[in-house]
């Protein structure tokens, strides 16, 4: 092959090889723009609210929006004669923060299946012979949780709930049950006494 022969050839092997590379090139650069940029998805980080402040038993929960203070235990009390266990909530409504002594204790008894006629019933306390019977009493009945459930409450003047808190061994008729306090039920009724008396708050 002569030597003008040789260098076309060369020409034209460089101008194939360039042709051939140039698409190429263009495809991955067109390959890299189309690739998604994926951001790091930001956590969120979530705040628990508190616990409400306590006084033994006894929570104490103030709302900003309506400048008022609830007080109030929840206690597990034992029911008779099944000897099944009622959710009974006691407690009162103080404007401001200012923890003094409420004109009314409210008592509220939550039970499930609760037979009756939902007309008037009976609500009040005893211990060694006094009965301290609650006023404005009312019975309401509701669905929660798709179970029927009957909610029983009144209230009673605070030095009456003085009394009760005084006394050593208490029971509770609501209608044709019977509910007994025990030890541990009694002292959250005199942790919302001593919140009435002004106690500090436990943080």
């Amino acid at each position: 092959m002569s030597r003008g022969a040789s260098c076309v050839s060369l020409v034209l092997s460089c101008v194939l090889v360039a042709a051939w590379c140039e698409p190429a090139t263009s495809q991955s650069k067109r390959g890299k723009s189309k690739i998604p940029v994926t951001q790091m998805p930001t956590e969120l980080v979530v705040t628990p609210s508190a616990p409400p402040p306590k006084i033994g038993q006894a929570s104490v929960s103030y709302d900003a929006d309506s400048n008022r203070t609830l007080v109030g235990v929840s206690l597990m009390v034992l029911t008779k004669p099944k000897g099944d266990l009622s959710d009974l909530w006691v407690g009162f409504i103080l404007p401001g923060k200012e923890l003094t002594k409420p004109g009314v204790v409210e008592f509220n008894l939550l039970r499930s299946g609760w037979a009756g006629s939902g007309g008037r019933v009976a609500f009040e306390f005893r211990s060694a012979g006094k009965v301290f019977k609650l006023d404005n009493v009312k019975m309401e009945r509701h669905i929660s949780d798709g179970r029927r459930k009957q909610v029983l409450t009144g209230n009673i003047p605070f030095a009456t709930f003085e009394q009760i808190a005084a006394s050593d061994q208490l029971q509770v008729h609501a209608g044709s049950l019977l509910l007994v306090l025990r030890d541990t039920d009694r002292e959250g009724i005199r942790d919302l006494l001593k919140a009435a008396s002004g106690a500090p708050v436990d943080k």
